[in-house]
């Protein structure tokens, strides 16, 4: 047994030990509760985890999809004219003016200038040409244009004979417009 000399000293000794106590009981309640809220930290993160874990799983699938239809693609790709494919563009006119056997001459051919100008609308590539030939030749080569790979439309389409001479040949002035133009964006 602890004796004590006053009995202001003895409850001094009793507020201290129930201070203490107190401090004990509050310091344990504030453990508790970061103990709980740790729990419910790690649960959520753990719920996120598996969320990411099957987002991750998804965009696997997803690059293994976009990798096997990757031939597909690029045929897709290839029907579409932007800046590096209007040189094979008209190069497959002149070819298609060489099989039908007709003079070709491409006068113009005007290009989207920028990705704004065909905002909201979609971008168009005119071209003008001038063809001769007998009249056969120069039907057949506008089936051979109307079979390239583009949505193209005739605009404007002039034949004339060139009946001075008596040669049964046919002059044309023609426009085209190729729809599926592509505009890139920097």
């Amino acid at each position: 047994m602890i004796r004590y000399a006053s009995p202001t000293a003895a409850r001094l000794s009793v507020a201290s030990a129930l201070l203490a106590a107190v401090a004990g009981l509050a310091l344990w309640s504030y453990g508790l509760a970061m103990l709980l809220d740790m729990r419910q930290e790690s649960a959520r993160l753990s719920g996120r985890g598996a969320v990411l874990a099957a987002e991750a799983e998804s965009l696997q699938a997803l690059e293994r999809l976009f990798a096997s239809v990757e031939p597909e693609r690029r045929s897709v790709d290839a029907l579409f004219l932007d800046a590096d494919r209007v040189v094979s563009f008209i190069e497959a006119l002149e070819a298609s003016g060489r099989d039908a056997g007709v003079r070709l001459d491409i006068q113009h051919a005007r290009l989207p200038a920028a990705a704004s100008e065909s905002a909201g609308s979609a971008a168009t590539m005119e071209i003008a040409l001038a063809a001769g030939g007998t009249f056969r030749d120069m039907f057949h080569f506008l089936e051979l244009v109307e079979l390239l790979p583009y949505q193209l439309q005739v605009t404007d389409l002039r034949l004339a004979a060139l009946t001075a001479n008596g040669s049964g040949l046919w002059e044309a002035q023609l426009r085209l417009r190729a729809f599926n133009y592509t505009v890139r964006t920097p």
